[in-house]
């Protein structure tokens, strides 16, 4: 049955999405190990960037494949945007393969690198301020140690 131009009932039953792994084929073509052995080269270079900038890059990537297949969400050391971005490194969209395979890897893993630090840094400010907000609002002496 149609109500407001949508499809109600058994007439449009809803079918999950099942989550995308981490790697993903970047364009449609049958060379299949060329895809991978570039995706390979990314990765590595995005770590190697990432730990010279202090960022653990096996624990970044940890936390990129448990927000897509658990229900934990997203890791609060990193958030969600740091996630994000280390997950459009490694797996790009299909329509951008072309740009991909033109850019330099070494340049493009920097810059992504300094991206994920960024915003990983810029989550835990975040983090820090609405922690001292929330004291500050709470006044001293309130449910703390200081109370008597």
């Amino acid at each position: 049955a149609l109500i407001g131009g949508r499809r109600i009932g058994n007439m449009c039953p809803f079918t999950p999405h099942s989550p995308l792994p981490l790697i993903m084929s970047m364009s449609t073509s049958s060379d299949d190990s060329t895809t991978m052995n570039m995706q390979t080269k990314r990765i590595d270079a995005l770590h190697k960037q990432l730990s010279l900038l202090g960022v653990d890059a096996k624990d970044l990537a940890s936390a990129a494949t448990r927000s897509i297949t658990t229900t934990e969400g997203f890791d609060p050391k990193y958030g969600k945007p740091a996630i994000k971005a280390y997950r459009t490194y490694v797996s790009p969209r299909p329509s951008k393969s072309e740009t991909v395979k033109k850019e330099d890897v070494n340049v493009a893993a920097a810059r992504c690198a300094r991206q994920i630090d960024f915003l990983a840094k810029r989550h835990r400010s975040h983090e820090a301020e609405w922690v001292r907000h929330t004291d500050t609002v709470a006044g001293p002496g309130v449910g703390g140690s200081d109370s008597q």
